[in-house]
């Protein structure tokens, strides 16, 4: 037989270090209560731009690119954009595109009112707006609105093409009517474009589905014709219109983390309603206008079953004027994480915590966050961090959300004893189940020394989706303390901090020792203190605040730093024996899947191992110290500071700067050769908190900047030619004439001369084909085999391939799908095949309680270690049928059972029954 052939890779190494580990027993500290209360404020985040220069902004805007900018969108007709700085100048704003001769703006729902850019924008350069043309200008009818397509200038990001003007779709607006337009634009989780209609006072109209007036669009952009929009096929009426029955839907969102839809419809002096449409929701939904206004009944039809109710509603008059939506908050701000944020025009903003609801309606719970601070509220946005703006729209300035750190979390245990992840403080013994770890590059705090603890949730494992993204359960708390040197050899404690994995997301708790070093109190502000060391020494040290830890605990360095591939790919030394940490946690069965052997993975060094490169290890503490905020989509995504990025696209290689030249001559944020005109390096050198790099650091890190010193001066400039020398892959080809300047590829190999480096070139790429015997069942805690052949239909050889298997709920890979089994293939040759077999997995226990029919997934390269140029045909899928639980089966199991059912209910939030008010985030 076939799998009699296969053979399953062992690791390289045996002694496992962690053999004497017992699971964790839990924390103390709360999942579902704020630290702070989310007390809403307001600041103007440009003080020294004057955005009132702005005149009747509409709406606000981030193109996806990276480069941390916003696009406001005026009434009458134009879009500015401008550096998303707190130190923007007016003389940096740029109008991008002006259309405010052919814009109507006669009545005040009129003139240019949504903006939205395509998901590949950063590629195509594709933008699109929703306006009131002149008549004139209308192809079709008399009268109308546009969606239209421009793009970017790839010569210019600041201005569009000249000609590129494209009619996506031309809606008509039948005789004098002027408002109710609606005019949002949005991309969804699947890539479509989604725009709202107002009813335009054609009521009769809105529960017609050929007809686009009271309805939510949805589009294929990158289908169709001018005037002759695609059609998504599982759009349900074989048009554009996506959702019907709604009145005036002025404003919605998606959550940028679960895709769910939030739409705000402005009522008729009666009702205010917002309605949440969870993620994958078929279109076809009716929300009841004309016959139902929110939950009041208006004719003899009135509200049915059939109409999806709203989430949010207010009487018109008793709490404002016309609703605003807004967004679900996934900024940095911790106190405001998961609060859907929205407004209404007369001034107002509000909150949902998105579960407190009212018992006798089931409706939320609004709290009223700001009144009527502004004279008129024209709109909310988010910026590309997730911090969401505002401002008033008659005099209008952009202002963002803050959120008071003062009282609240009174769940959260006050000191560190109490928190249940130490046995015992004084000695710093953690309790039984924390596993120490260290990181291979440090991570720059004033010189202290540190120790790092995670702590995993009994029963779970970490979801490896690929080789550098790690999600951890809810209930994972990763601690680090914090020591100072002090005279005659001793240290002093100075703090202790937790990330914790809540319910709502990650937070920060900081938790600063007594003198005495014998406990730790919780901290919920920034705190700065002076140390004394002994012998007349002192040191200044910043305490950060919650908000403060989430400047650099970003999403998009995957929150936890330092657990990552390359930082835990190195030797720890553990009370049995030394073993590399990767494979210590692989022994445990840490992972959901098999990593395999750790030589497979790339690892950091410190920055003073004098064995390796000067470029690698300057390389390296960029990633570390910097990439977290300096990289596309962080807040600070002008610089790409990643390892993986060449020299040539981290934009400061003789890049002017920005944001100061702190004095340098002729400054650049690095100028090959000359570290006194290297605006970075002098942040690094500065000891000034505002202008220094790490942020939050307040000393100079030495020893690094004796490396990068070196790195600025030698390995970037060749003193000879007395030119730039720019050899990112240090393959002795620089970069200019590189035709692979990201992999070394030292002889320039290009097999089919098309001017692509073979290991940058996609069709010499290795191409997987995955062949699996998956078996027919999937009984819950049973046990079962499978086996895999992968085919490299590619040019190029593979290292190990990892073969994994899933139990999913349709035939595509989710990051959801349970990782069930896991084995690796020995090296593949191009043409090639080799296998790989698990004897025995175990089917999880926690499967639905109903039967039901599943699938198998089997997927090469599920860590994404092999580049090819098309993962679509990596995975095979076969139905599965689960049977129904037996009575046979374990009490525990059948626990989890109800568990995960519990945890699916609670993901559609509508199943979740009324909580208690215990906290501002408690549910029963």
């Amino acid at each position: 037989m076939l799998l009699l052939s296969l053979a399953s890779a062992a690791s390289a190494q045996e002694t496992c270090g962690l053999t004497q580990w017992t699971p964790f027993a839990g924390h103390a500290l709360p999942l579902d209560d704020a630290l702070v209360e989310p007390t809403l404020g307001i600041e103007n985040p440009y003080p020294i731009w004057n955005s009132r220069d702005l005149f009747q902004p509409t709406f606000v805007a981030a193109p996806p690119d990276g480069t941390n900018r916003l696009f406001a969108l005026e009434r009458r007709g134009l879009i500015i954009s401008f550096p998303n700085r707190a130190d923007v100048l007016s003389e940096e704003t740029r109008i991008l595109l002006d259309l405010e001769s052919e814009t109507r703006t006669g009545f005040s729902e009129e003139g240019m009112l949504g903006l939205a850019m395509h998901p590949d924008f950063a590629n195509n350069g594709y933008l699109y707006v929703h306006f009131t043309p002149e008549h004139a200008v209308c192809s079709q009818y008399p009268r109308c609105a546009q969606i239209r397509r421009y793009t970017i200038d790839p010569e210019d990001p600041d201005a569009v093409l000249p000609g590129s003007a494209y009619v996506v779709l031309e809606i008509e607006r039948p005789g004098t009517i002027e408002h109710h337009n609606g005019g949002m634009l949005a991309f969804g989780p699947d890539g479509y474009l989604y725009a709202s209609v107002g009813d335009q006072d054609a009521i009769d109209e809105v529960q017609d589905t050929t007809s686009l007036r009271g309805k939510l669009l949805r589009i294929d952009v990158d289908s169709g014709s001018e005037f002759s929009p695609g059609i998504p096929p599982d759009n349900p009426f074989g048009n554009p219109v996506f959702h019907y029955g709604l009145r005036n839907p002025w404003r919605f969102s998606f959550d940028r983390d679960t895709g769910d839809l939030w739409i705000g419809d402005v009522g008729s002096h009666r009702r205010e309603e917002v309605n949440f449409v969870p993620a994958g929701t078929p279109g076809g939904l009716d929300f009841g206008w004309p016959h139902c206004e929110g939950t009041l009944g208006l004719t003899s039809t009135g509200c049915t079953p059939n109409q999806h109710a709203p989430d949010l509603e207010y009487e018109t008059g008793s709490l404002g004027l016309a609703v605003i939506g807004g967004y679900v908050y996934r900024g940095p701000n911790p106190a405001l994480q998961g609060l859907y944020i929205f407004g209404d025009a007369n001034g107002s903003i509000f909150t949902w915590d998105t579960v407190t609801r009212d018992p006798q309606t089931g409706l939320g719970v609004i709290e009223t966050a700001i009144t009527n601070t502004f004279d008129g509220l024209g709109s909310l946005a988010e910026d590309e961090a997730g911090e969401v703006l505002t401002w008033p729209y008659s005099f209008p300035a952009i202002y963002r959300f803050t959120a008071s750190l003062d009282g609240g979390g009174d769940g959260f245990p006050r000191t560190l004893s109490a928190t249940g992840l130490f046995s015992d403080v004084v000695t710093l013994t953690p309790a039984p189940g924390l596993i120490e770890y260290d990181v291979a590059s440090r991570f720059w705090s004033d010189g202290s020394s540190k120790r790092r603890w995670m702590a995993l949730p009994r029963g779970q494992k970490i979801q490896v989706v690929d080789a550098r993204d790690w999600r951890y359960p809810v209930g994972t708390a990763f601690v680090k303390h914090f020591e100072v040197g002090e005279a005659l050899g001793l240290t002093r404690r100075v703090e202790t901090r937790v990330m914790l994995h809540q319910e709502t997301g990650w937070l920060g708790l900081t938790y600063r020792w007594n003198e005495e070093g014998t406990d730790a109190n919780l901290l919920t502000t920034q705190l700065e203190e002076e140390l004394v060391l002994g012998s007349g020494v002192s040191q200044t040290w910043r305490h950060p605040s919650p908000s403060d830890c989430l400047d650099c605990h970003t999403e998009q360095a995957g929150h936890v730093l330092g657990l990552q591939v390359e930082q835990l790919n190195a030797d720890f030394a553990y009370p049995a024996t030394t073993d590399n940490q990767l494979h210590a946690w692989n022994c445990l069965n840490l992972f959901d899947t098999d990593l395999g052997d750790p030589a497979a993975f790339d690892a950091f060094h410190d920055v003073a191992d004098a064995t390796v490169s000067t470029h690698r290890r300057a390389r390296e503490y960029f990633a570390v110290n910097c990439a977290s905020c300096h990289q596309p989509g962080a807040s600070e995504a002008t610089l790409d500071l990643r390892l993986s990025t060449a020299l040539g696209d981290m934009n400061v290689i003789d890049v002017p700067p920005v944001r100061g030249d702190l004095g340098a001559p002729d400054p650049r944020l690095v100028a090959p050769g000359d570290t006194d005109n290297s605006v970075l390096f002098r942040r690094l050198w500065s000891a000034e908190a505002s202008l220094r790099m790490p942020r939050g650091s307040l000393l100079p890190d030495w020893g690094a900047l004796s490396v990068l010193a070196t790195w600025i001066e030698t390995d970037l400039f060749d003193a000879q030619a007395e030119a730039p020398r720019l050899d990112s892959d240090l393959d002795g080809v620089l970069d200019p004439v590189d035709n692979c300047p990201v992999f070394a590829n030292p002889d320039q190999a290009d097999a089919d001369q098309d001017g692509t480096g073979d290991p940058c070139d996609p069709d010499q790429m290795p191409e997987l084909r995955i062949l699996a015997g998956l078996p027919p069942t999937a009984a819950p805690g049973a046990t079962t085999d499978f086996w895999a052949v992968v085919f490299n239909d590619g040019v190029l050889a593979t290292a190990d391939v990892q073969a994994r298997f899933y139990l999913s709920e349709d035939t595509t890979l989710d990051p959801s799908d349970r990782s069930v089994a896991a084995c690796f293939t020995s090296p593949i040759d191009g043409g090639g095949a080799a296998g790989c077999a698990v004897p025995v997995a175990g089917v999880p226990a926690d499967l639905p309680a109903m039967p039901g029919n599943y699938y198998w997934l089997a997927c090469a390269d599920g860590l994404d270690v092999v580049a090819e140029p098309d993962e679509s045909d990596n995975c095979e899928s076969s139905p599965v049928s689960v049977p129904e639980p037996t009575g046979a089966l374990p009490i525990a199991a059948l626990g989890l059972i109800v568990a995960a059912a519990r945890r699916r209910r609670a993901a559609t939030r509508r199943d979740r029954p009324a909580p208690s008010r215990a906290g501002a985030r408690s549910v029963s």
